[in-house]
């Protein structure tokens, strides 16, 4: 949990936040609201009295990540992604895309996807890639690799794309450990938006900030999913500074 312990030490601050759980999401809000995505939605899976949550501080919630209990850890996430003072990086964040990178940097390469995403069908069909593999614990289609395969084709490969929900799911430090030549990539609405995660080996992070969080809980309240959902804005930022990225 290196990883995790790096981005608590950040320095979590002991204030009020409250807890929201809807079917896909959980919704934490504290400096500002933050994301995660709810990895019990369909499961029923033992936790603690939620009200209790409401009893802890943003800093209290955010070391919950470190639970094996799954949505425990999907609560931790959210409270650290409320915390997470996002001004530095303010001036890095950019609209970018990240399937349109891996069509710009996939063209006869390697590519590793944790996870079945929605475009994995979409990359398939465009073809550039020389080999996509694609990695899931609970096989979409018959070309998806179980994670033990990881450590095969991982160090093989040019570009490694993963959610945040390894983060809650306590799995990225062991696919980190298989890093070799990739461009690595962590994306989704449980990405926090720091730096450190530039000092694991990651390229590229795109996350989700709430731009209304009214309006984004009335669309997580009806059932909506992230991409359904109303008042986001989707960010990504790079660990090139000094340039602009080229992709």
């Amino acid at each position: 949990m290196e990883v995790l312990n790096a981005l608590l030490g950040q320095g979590i601050p002991a204030l009020p936040c409250t807890v929201s759980l809807y079917p896909y999401v959980v919704f934490a809000e504290s400096i500002r609201p933050g994301l995660a995505t709810n990895v019990a939605a369909g499961r029923d899976e033992e936790t603690r009295d939620v009200a209790a949550f409401q009893k802890l501080t943003t800093a209290d919630l955010a070391h919950l990540i470190l639970s094996p209990a799954g949505l425990e850890a999907a609560i931790g996430m959210a409270a650290l992604n409320s915390a997470l003072d996002v001004s530095p990086i303010e001036n890095r964040l950019q609209q970018v895309n990240a399937f349109d990178v891996l069509l710009k940097r996939g063209k006869n390469k390697n590519m590793s996807i944790i996870g079945h995403f929605l475009f994995v069908e979409q990359l398939k069909k465009a073809g550039i890639a020389r080999n996509l593999w694609v990695f899931e614990l609970k096989p979409k289609t018959g070309d998806d690799l179980l994670p033990e395969h990881i450590p095969e084709y991982v160090p093989e490969s040019d570009i490694v794309l993963m959610s945040g929900t390894t983060l809650i799911h306590h799995s990225f430090d062991a696919i980190r450990k298989y890093f070799s030549k990739s461009y690595n990539m962590m994306v989704g609405p449980s990405t926090p938006l720091s730096p450190v995660l530039f000092e694991f080996g990651i390229h590229m992070i795109s996350g989700t900030l709430v731009s209304d969080a009214a309006l984004a809980k009335k669309s997580f309240s009806a059932g909506a999913k992230f991409r359904e959902a109303r008042g986001l804005r989707f960010v990504s930022f790079f660990r090139d500074r000094l340039k602009k990225p080229s992709y």
